[in-house]
C-alpha cells in the first residue's frame, strides 16, 4: 500500500508494484476467465455474418461533416439529412450503396458457411443494384470514394468470469445504418441495466447519498435514456472506451472524462477503487490518463496504449462493467462527477446585444426550467461543450431587441429550441418546464 500511495503522486510513474503485476496476472491466469465462442448469425445460419466496415463509418463521418461546413457536428442518433437537391441526390446514392453492399455481404456469408452444398443454405433475396460508382461531387468533399459499407466477417461471443458474476459481449457489434462514428470491430458493447429500470426507492437513495437533489435526479435520469445504466459499456466508436450511465468516454487521449470521473473516485474513495479497479489491473493516473495492465506481459498500458487494451481484451472491459452493477461507491462516483463535469447551471457565458455590448452571466441566469437544464446537460454529456448558447443567446436578444440579461431570462423556452440536441426535453412531461 506504501509503494502504491507513493507512485500515485507522480504523474507518469509506475502505479503497479511487481508484487501487484502478479498478484493481477494470477487472478487472470485461469483459462476460465476468459471464454469465447463463434456467433452462428441467424441470418446467414452460420458464424460468416455481414457486418458494418469502420472504414467506411469513417468516411460517411468525413464527408457528412465537409458538406455541413464549419465543422457541423453530426449528432450520433441521426442521420442528417440533405438540404439542397445535390445534397439529397447524394443521400439516395448513399442509401443504394449502402443496401447493396450489405446484401452482397450476406450473400457471401452464405456461401462461406456451405462452401461443399447449398442444399441447407438459407434463401436470401437478391441484393438491391449496385448505385454505380461514386458521384465525383461526393468524392470532391469527401476526398475519396467510400469503401465498401459492410464486410463478410466473423463474429465471437466472450464470456468473463469473476468470482462473484460473469459479463458477457461479442464483437462487430451490430449499430444502426449508416452509423457515422463507429471505429472498432474488436470493440463491444452493452447497455447494462437502465436507469429507468432501477426501483426509484433505490434512485432516491443513490441521489441522496451522491448528495444531489431531486431535481437533478430528474434532469440526469431524463438524459440516461439516451445513454445507458450505471454498468453500461462501449468500445467500438469514438468515444473510445466509454463507461457508465451518462458514458463517460477516454476519448483518443486515453483520459477524457472517464479519466476525471476514475480520478475522482480514486481520490475521495481509494480503498474502494483498488477493490473495483486496481486489484484487476485499471488505474487512473494524476493526470486523469487511463492506466491498464497488459494481462499477458504485466507492462503498464497508458493514455492511448489503455485505450487499445481495453478495446482488444474483454476482460479489462469487464471491470467497469462488474463496478457499475455491484459497487455502490462507483455508481456514487458517476453520480458526483457527471453532476461536476456536465451540469451546465454555472458555465460562463458572453451575451451580446443589439447595441454592441457584452455581459457575463452564467447559464442558470437564463435557463431555470428542468427541461432546459436537460437539454444543456444532453448536449454537454455528448459534445463535451456548450458553445453555441452564446450564439443563440445573442441571436435571442436581437431578435426580441433585449437590453440586458434581465430582459432575455424571459425567453427561456425560445433560448432552449435553438439548443435543441438529441431529444426534445420541452416535450418531456416528467420535466419541469419554462414560464410561459
Amino acid at each position: 500500500m506504501v509503494t502504491f500511495v507513493a507512485a500515485a503522486c507522480v504523474a507518469g510513474a509506475v502505479l503497479f508494484s511487481p508484487d501487484d503485476v502478479r498478484q493481477v496476472l494470477d487472478y487472470w491466469k485461469p483459462d476460465y476467465r476468459l471464454s469465447t465462442a463463434p456467433v452462428i448469425d441467424a441470418e446467414t445460419l452460420g458464424p460468416w455474418t455481414a457486418v458494418y466496415n469502420p472504414e467506411a463509418s469513417t468516411w460517411l463521418l468525413t464527408y457528412l461533416k465537409a458538406r455541413q461546413g464549419n465543422g457541423g457536428k453530426v449528432i450520433p442518433t441521426q442521420d442528417p439529412a440533405g438540404k439542397t437537391a445535390e445534397q439529397k441526390a447524394a443521400d439516395a446514392w448513399i442509401d443504394a450503396k449502402v443496401n447493396h453492399d450489405e446484401g452482397m455481404a450476406k450473400h457471401k456469408a452464405v456461401d462461406m458457411n456451405f462452401p461443399a452444398a447449398r442444399g441447407g443454405a438459407p434463401r436470401l433475396p437478391m441484393p438491391p443494384a449496385d448505385p454505380g460508382p461514386c458521384p465525383a461531387d461526393m468524392v470532391a468533399v469527401a476526398g475519396s470514394e467510400p469503401p465498401p459499407f459492410y464486410l463478410t466477417m466473423r463474429r465471437t461471443d466472450f464470456s468473463v468470469q469473476f468470482d462473484d458474476i460473469i459479463v458477457k459481449y461479442h464483437d462487430n457489434v451490430k449499430v444502426r445504418r449508416k452509423y457515422a462514428y463507429y471505429r472498432f470491430p474488436d470493440g463491444v458493447a452493452s447497455e447494462g441495466v437502465a436507469v429507468k429500470e432501477m426501483s426509484p426507492t433505490e434512485l432516491d437513495g443513490l441521489f441522496t447519498d451522491a448528495g444531489l437533489s431531486a431535481s437533478d435526479r430528474r434532469v440526469m435520469g431524463a438524459v440516461s435514456l439516451l445513454e445507458g445504466g450505471f454498468d453500461a459499456v462501449n468500445t467500438y466508436d469514438t468515444g473510445y472506451v466509454s463507461v457508465g450511465f451518462i458514458q463517460f468516454a477516454t476519448l483518443r487521449e486515453g483520459a477524457g472524462s472517464l479519466g476525471k470521473m476514475m480520478l475522482g473516485y480514486k481520490t475521495a474513495d481509494p480503498e474502494h477503487f483498488a477493490l473495483d479497479f486496481h486489484r484487476y489491473g485499471i488505474d487512473v493516473d494524476t493526470d486523469g490518463s487511463l492506466v491498464v495492465l497488459d494481462l499477458a506481459t504485466g507492462t503498464e498500458c497508458r493514455g492511448p496504449e489503455a485505450n487499445m487494451a481495453c478495446i482488444r481484451d474483454k476482460r479489462l472491459v469487464a471491470v467497469f462493467q462488474r463496478a457499475g452493477l455491484l459497487s455502490k461507491p462507483f455508481r456514487l462516483a458517476q453520480l458526483r462527477s457527471a453532476k461536476e463535469q456536465f451540469y451546465p447551471g454555472d458555465d460562463p457565458v458572453t451575451v451580446t446585444f443589439p447595441d454592441g455590448h457584452t455581459e457575463q452571466a452564467k447559464v442558470k441566469d437564463f435557463v431555470k426550467s428542468e427541461a432546459g437544464m436537460a437539454t444543456l446537460f444532453d448536449k454537454k454529456v455528448n459534445t463535451g461543450h456548450i458553445r453555441e448558447l452564446a450564439g443563440a443567446l445573442s441571436s435571442v436578444a436581437a431578435t426580441h431587441t433585449c437590453a440586458n440579461c434581465k430582459d432575455l431570462a424571459k425567453y427561456e423556452r425560445e433560448i432552449v429550441q435553438k439548443m435543441r440536441y438529441r431529444r426534445d426535453f420541452l416535450a418531456d412531461p416528467t420535466l419541469g418546464q419554462p414560464r410561459s
